[in-house]
């Protein structure tokens, strides 16, 4: 059978007129199932679905929860029946005929996707991992910066390129050379006695992971930044971090050539998330 749901049916066949295939118009979140069989942080990912779709226009906050009911129960269900592995959520404006302008009739399809967490992730956790400098910015676009749409080029040309050996991702830039993210996760740097993380303001995706980690660090009695980051300054912290919602809080031991002291309070961070693999 398969692990596909469209519109809260069971298959993996969607219109080749659809908005989200021939436009990227969509939103979407990817999400991690705990052993108890319930989403972690589930209604910070439908508040960021929310907040995507308002801004791509799709409907207002009241409306996106009357659309949504039966798709959410499903995940919910779906989830109780798949613990420890993870869900994706994707949002589409539908199925359009030729022309961007979007119809004002939209009937908006969900797909909901079932998948295995990557082996790899305990590793990451236990071991750290090592980033490399991407050659590919990514472009400034305000009206996009934060959310997660479904156009994802700018990651597919960043992951086409073969990584150097001996290194897990690749960091990415933005137009003025500051640090944007990696190219799957969000980036916390201790710099000056204080965490910081770039400003979401013109590119990168705000991802909800990093929400949980800007409210817990400061519980923790360490202060947070959320500010623009140039390369050289990431070079100077003395440690480095990446967040997602799958493998939650990964430390960085190395970018390009430069070493990290890899931070004795990650596991103190994960466990106050409950992210711990």
């Amino acid at each position: 059978m398969s692990d596909t749901w469209i519109n809260g049916q069971q298959g993996t066949l969607v219109n080749s007129s659809n908005r989200g295939l021939t436009y990227g118009d969509g939103v979407f979140a990817t999400m991690r199932i705990d052993d108890g069989g319930c989403i972690q942080f589930f209604d910070a990912h439908c508040s960021r679905l929310e907040q995507g779709s308002q801004r791509l226009k799709f409907f207002d906050g009241e409306d996106f929860w009357k659309i949504t009911p039966s798709s959410i129960l499903l995940i919910k269900q779906l989830a109780k029946e798949n613990p420890n592995r993870g869900i994706k959520f994707l949002l589409t404006r539908g199925e359009g005929g030729r022309g961007y302008a979007p119809s004002q009739n939209a009937q908006y399809t969900e797909i909901i996707t079932i998948f295995d967490l990557p082996d790899h992730y305990k590793g990451w956790q236990s071991q750290g991992v090592s980033l490399s400098i991407s050659e590919v910015k990514l472009a400034n676009q305000p009206l996009l910066a934060g959310i997660k749409h479904l156009n994802r080029l700018e990651q597919v040309l960043i992951k086409s390129v073969l990584l150097p050996d001996g290194f897990d991702d690749w960091l990415v830039l933005d137009p003025n050379n500051n640090v944007a993210e990696s190219s799957m996760a969000n980036i916390f740097a201790f710099i000056d006695g204080v965490w910081c993380t770039p400003v979401m303001s013109n590119c990168g995706v705000s991802g909800v992971m990093r929400e949980q980690v800007l409210m817990a660090l400061p519980e923790m009695n360490h202060p947070v930044s959320v500010t623009e980051i140039s390369i050289n300054s990431l070079m100077c912290a003395k440690y480095v971090f990446i967040t997602n919602s799958l493998f939650g809080v990964v430390a960085i031991k190395k970018i390009n050539q430069q070493l990290f002291d890899m931070w004795d309070g990650v596991n103190s961070l994960r466990n106050s998330l409950g992210v711990t693999l």
